[in-house]
Formats: C-alpha cells, structure tokens, sequence
C-alpha cells in the first residue's frame, strides 16, 4: 500500500513539473511574439522592420513602462473606487445617525407635548373646580340673601331691605341697589 501511494506520488510530480515547463514555454513564446510599440516619432506603414538589439532593448523597455503605467492607473482606479465605496459608507452612516436623531427629537416633542397637555389639563381643572366653588359661594350667598329676604318679609314691613338700600345709595331704575361710593382717605380727614 505504501509503495503504491509513494509511486503515485512520484507520478504526480513528473506531471506537475512538466506542466511548469510547458506553461513557462507558452509564456515566453507569446512574449516573443508580442507586437513591439513604436517609438515616438517612429511611422508605421506595415513593412518589415529590421531592429538592432539597443532598438529592440528600448522598445522592450517602453512596452515594460506602459504596461506600468496601466498597472498603476487600474491600481489608481481600484483606489478610487475602494475611497468612494468608504465615502457611500460614510455618507450612508451618517445619514442614518440623522434619522436617529430625528426620530429621537420626535420623542422628545412628544413628550413634551403630552406633559404640556396634562399641565393644560391640570390647569383646567383647577379653574373649573375654582369657578365651581364661587359658584357654590355665589349660590350659598343668594341663599342666604333670599332667606334674609323672606324672614324680613315674615315681618310687619314688606320690603325692609330695599328701604335700608336706597338710605345707603337708592336703587337704581332696575330696581338693583346701586353702589355706594365712598370718599377717599385723605378726604374723610
């Protein structure tokens, strides 16, 4: 068993290394048979071109430069694209911390609000249950006037409380008492 997996093994190496070999093959002859670029200056009208080995040489070398020069202008672009991606991000966050905040100042008026309706509400009450005691007072008071009114009335002279009225400040044409004035301080002196 171990022998069997020892010559695969081996098998499988011969493969790999000649795969190699081979792959580095194809990628020297298509080099090889790569266009050379002109050179500034240079016309192309699709003749044969006879090259020393210093034209070839600085051909090679400018092909190896523009190929730099587009390996590092993708490289610009892919920079570009990673920084826009982080300004979308960036842009995207701060957009939903503004929508946070926006629900979050939704809240809060609200709230405030609703303690401004219960404060109203309150302060409601309060004025009705004061207006209903003067009005329990006022009644209470007409009560009490309106059974003075009848206990004079029981009495020998019919409408006394008029007749002491109109001696402090007469009656007025509706038959309301009229209100006394009085002097000021200063005066009474």
């Amino acid at each position: 068993m171990v022998l069997h997996l020892q010559a695969q093994n081996e098998i499988l190496k011969h493969e790999n290394s000649y795969l190699q070999q081979s792959l580095k093959q194809e990628k020297t002859r298509r080099y090889r048979n790569k266009k050379l670029p002109l050179l500034p200056g240079e016309d192309s009208n699709n003749l044969a071109q006879f090259l020393s080995p210093a034209k070839i040489k600085a051909r090679q070398a400018a092909a190896a430069n523009r190929e730099q020069e587009l390996e590092t202008q993708r490289l610009q672009k892919e920079a570009q694209k990673v920084e826009q991606q982080q300004r979308k991000r960036l842009q995207e966050q701060l957009k939903h911390e503004r929508k946070l905040e926006r629900q979050q100042q939704r809240i809060q008026r609200s709230e405030q609000n609703t303690q401004k309706k219960q404060q109203r509400q309150e302060a409601l009450e309060q004025r009705q249950a004061t207006q209903q005691l003067r009005n329990e007072a006022k009644s209470h008071k007409k009560s009490l006037q309106a059974s003075m009114g009848l206990f004079s009335a029981q009495t020998s002279e019919p409408n006394s409380h008029y007749i002491e009225l109109s001696e402090a400040g007469g009656l007025r044409p509706s038959g309301r008492p009229s209100r006394t004035r009085r002097q000021p301080q200063r005066l009474l002196d």
